[in-house]
């Protein structure tokens, strides 16, 4: 394999080659192999390429962490909706969790909320010892 393939191009051609699924440890080690990563490199890298394997719109995750080309998949549109469906059948949310993200998405929108956060008001009772808190940042801002 050519030295200048990013680490998804020689992960596409060795699963083509393969012909089948292939696990993504022996994957790996192949994609290391085509691209030269050292022992070194290994750790810094191996991260970063399962986080473009699952980005990659050409290959696919199976089960039990084994990797194909998505082209070898075929899905109907009716598998897909039964998925949304099943999901959504799922999700019998409470009162409090339909509030809390209502709340949340308001937050996001950079709207007010009602809801108050678990630093306005202590969990047990007691009063909140604001004095912990302001020598905890004085000490910060003194730095």
């Amino acid at each position: 394999m050519n030295d200048k393939l990013s680490m998804i191009e020689a992960a596409t051609e060795i699963i083509t080659a393969a012909s089948e699924p292939m696990k993504f440890e022996d994957l790996w080690t192949k994609v290391k192999e085509a691209c030269g990563i050292s022992a070194d490199e290994e750790a810094s890298r191996i991260g970063h390429f399962y986080t473009d394997l699952s980005l990659s719109g050409s290959l696919l995750c199976l089960a039990n962490n084994t990797w194909d080309l998505k082209s070898r998949h075929k899905y109907s549109p009716d598998d897909v909706s039964e998925v949304y469906q099943d999901m959504e059948e799922s999700a019998d949310l409470s009162e409090t969790d339909i509030k809390e993200n209502e709340d949340y998405d308001k937050s996001v929108g950079g709207q007010p909320t009602n809801q108050s956060s678990e630093w306005d008001s202590p969990d047990d009772g007691e009063e909140k010892n604001e004095g912990e808190f302001n020598s905890y940042s004085s000490e910060q801002n003194n730095d």
